[in-house]
């Protein structure tokens, strides 16, 4: 193999530069554990889905919580996994096994110099891929509310540092900062798409009806600034491939024009005429552009890998061997974190500890 200096020289290279742009710095990471709360607490048991990944018990987590720290990592975002609850009556008498489980992972994590996210996705997991509560068959948007607003409560006087927002319901954010205020950092998966790579492991890849179409850009766009409005401290692109998501975002945050434009452009309005709520939250935000600005300084921009790319990723290290699958997930992450630029991401990736030790999840 010829050096590219050689290469260069002979003018049969278009590497401008040896130096690279970006690095992986084990510090822009949040590492997920699926943490069952049906399990002994020291069990770990192999993924159903996702080969080489884990269902813990809480002790089991806690322990996987010494690597994570000495790798390097920011945290967690600990899935609690749980039976799904029908209502609100159901919830209260599981309430205190959440309560019990999060302050219990919260010392742990605080012990460790770790944040200790919670996303509370399995509680109101319906069969068909929904999420929300019913009643006589039809969603219930109010006791849906209620729910979030005290898990928001659960997470927050039980000691976790932040919290997952499912972007699947129009108020989720809102209602989670009005618990906490600043005490509890909101992670919103505001752009979350009907991508078919999700659920990896389900026979059926359900259309929720509740998420953007993919390729819809201007909805996620517009859900991005709709939640920074609402409180959100990091939206979360999801999937972590929909890079021009991120650059998108970013473009309408920097710069006062490029979002006034946006907010001013028929389509845009027209995506929120039939919704009062989010039409006078458009209006807010329009008629203080540089002060919402301001606030969106503090916002982190996020990415997260679907289950789906996980497991295509152990297919790809079976098949072509680790380090190919190593080389991709590496490439995933310097996009993700180049789309983001300057004003920093956060990656949420159940394969980073893998990654982090030298292999990959397979």
């Amino acid at each position: 193999m010829k050096a590219s200096a050689t290469m260069r020289a002979a003018g049969m290279s278009r590497r401008l530069t040896e130096a690279r742009d970006v690095t992986i710095d084990p510090g822009t990471f949040l590492q997920p554990l699926d943490v069952d709360l049906r399990l002994d607490a020291r069990s770990a048991l192999p993924s159903r889905s996702i080969p080489g990944y884990e269902r813990l018990g809480t002790a089991a987590a806690a322990a996987r919580l010494a690597e994570v720290a000495t790798l390097g990592l920011r945290g967690v975002v600990v899935r609690l996994l749980d039976d799904t609850v029908p209502d609100l009556g159901a919830w209260a008498r599981r309430r205190e096994s959440w309560v019990g489980a999060v302050a219990g992972l919260a010392v742990a994590a605080r012990d460790r110099g770790l944040e200790l996210v919670v996303d509370p996705f399995s509680i109101a997991l319906d069969r068909t891929g929904q999420w929300g509560l019913s009643v006589d068959g039809q969603p219930d948007g109010v006791a849906t509310l209620d729910l979030l607003h005290d898990l928001a409560a659960v997470v927050h006087r039980s000691g976790g540092t932040g919290i997952v927002t499912l972007g699947r319901v129009a108020r989720e954010v809102e209602v989670t900062r009005a618990v906490a205020q600043d005490g509890l950092r909101v992670y919103s998966f505001s752009t979350n798409s009907e991508t078919s790579a999700a659920y990896a492991g389900s026979g059926t890849h359900p259309t929720t009806n509740q998420k953007i179409w993919p390729g819809n850009l201007r909805d996620m766009l517009l859900w991005t600034v709709l939640d920074i409005d609402a409180g959100t401290d990091v939206p979360v692109t999801k999937p972590v491939e929909n890079f021009h998501v991120v650059v998108e975002s970013r473009r309408l945050l920097d710069s006062t024009d490029a979002l006034a434009r946006f907010l001013d452009d028929p389509a845009t309005l027209g995506l929120v005429e039939q919704h009062p709520d989010l039409l006078a939250a458009v209006r807010r935000v329009r008629a203080d552009v540089p002060g919402f600005l301001a606030r969106a300084a503090r916002v982190e921009l996020g990415a997260y890998t679907v289950s789906g790319t996980t497991k295509l990723l152990a297919l790809l290290a079976r098949d072509e061997g680790v380090a190919a699958a190593r080389a991709r997930l590496e490439e995933l992450w310097v996009n993700a974190i180049t789309a983001a630029g300057p004003r920093g991401t956060v990656l949420i990736d159940r394969g980073a500890t893998a990654w982090f030790r030298g292999g990959v999840l397979a």
